[in-house]
């Protein structure tokens, strides 16, 4: 994961270098709004698939005799590896940044759609 993305940074910084070296009045006109809320956008849409994943895979494994009990009465109990801890760990540690994230992007979203500019 750090590889990669140390290998985009390196990337983009070498492109972005030689587009102001050639031509310093394109990174002038580039717009940050613009570009903030659709890398937020592209990270939000990144931390959903993952939450989504997740679930899946839960729901998957509750439907897996392997994974549950029978009680007296019939009910079903979950055994505890049904969710593994860095699943967990994943949906809360993910849960700050996501919220951040989506916030920004329907915000500003909601400014584009009501006054037209972000």
């Amino acid at each position: 994961m750090f590889l990669g993305t140390f290998l985009s940074n390196t990337i983009l910084m070498i492109i972005i270098g030689i587009v102001a070296i050639r031509d310093p009045d394109a990174v002038k006109k580039i717009d940050i709004s613009l570009l903030l809320w659709a890398i937020s956008g592209f990270i939000n849409i990144i931390l959903v698939s993952v939450k989504i994943s997740i679930i899946r895979k839960v729901y998957i494994r509750s439907k897996d005799p392997q994974y549950y009990d029978l009680n007296f009465f019939g009910k079903k109990v979950y055994r505890p590896d049904i969710l593994q801890k860095s699943e967990l760990a994943a949906m809360f540690l993910t849960m700050p940044l996501f919220l951040i994230m989506g916030s920004y992007f329907v915000a500003r979203l909601i400014n584009l759609i009501l006054y037209g500019s972000l």
